[in-house]
């Protein structure tokens, strides 16, 4: 799911976005940093 601006006001951004986790943390951190990386090209 890419992420999607949820609310701006002022200097705060509220972002969504979501990220399965798989029990396995090295995997579950990239799908996060990945996630992360899409909501900053937004």
């Amino acid at each position: 799911m890419p992420a999607k601006l949820i609310d701006q006001t002022d200097n705060k951004l509220t972002v969504q976005f979501t990220v399965e986790l798989t029990g396995q943390m090295l995997a579950d951190e990239q799908s996060l940093q990945q996630s992360l990386n899409e909501a900053g090209r937004g």
